[in-house]
């Protein structure tokens, strides 16, 4: 009896992470192909290059994006009262929240991803695919604030996998 209950506990969570990498899916991909951002940067890639559009669309000064957030939210705020905190907010809690159940799923389906040093680097490669083909497929930018922030979420969720 026990043995047919943890069987069902691994079926579902195998259907509930699948559910999960599609929803990953969509919204790192497939639901910005038609977003005012990605037309944007199509269109500066058809006018100005496609490397030209790489090279403008990535940043690898860490902090850069976080820093450009809260003196936008400043200035924004100072000026006309319109409060950017709330946007930012979202925005770096998102990428966090996003990659939390990676970091519970990772070390429940392989042993090795247990080891915390294996799991960092796996994450650290996911993500990075992430942004590299966000940025290649002309669908957004590739950030190194969002691979801090991802990592961060996954490593939150490595953490609660070890706790519970």
């Amino acid at each position: 009896m026990r043995t047919r209950r943890r069987k069902c506990f691994r079926i579902g969570a195998a259907l509930l992470s699948m559910g999960y990498l599609c929803c990953m899916l969509y919204l790192l991909f497939l639901r910005r192909r038609h977003t005012g951002k990605a037309l944007r940067i199509r269109n500066y890639a058809a006018a100005h290059g496609y490397w030209k559009s790489i090279r403008d669309n990535t940043n690898l000064v860490p902090l850069r994006t976080i820093r450009r957030f809260y003196r936008a939210w400043r200035i924004s705020l100072a000026e006309n009262g319109f409060d950017l905190w709330d946007y930012a907010l979202v925005n770096n809690a998102g990428n966090i929240l996003i990659f939390v159940p990676l970091g519970i799923m990772l070390p429940y389906f392989w042993k090795a991803q247990r080891n915390p040093i294996v799991f960092l680097l796996t994450a650290a490669f996911f993500i990075c695919c992430v942004e590299v083909g966000q940025v290649t497929m002309l669908l957004g930018c590739c950030d190194v604030d969002d691979l801090i922030l991802n990592l961060t979420g996954a490593l939150i969720g490595f953490i609660l996998y070890h706790i519970c």
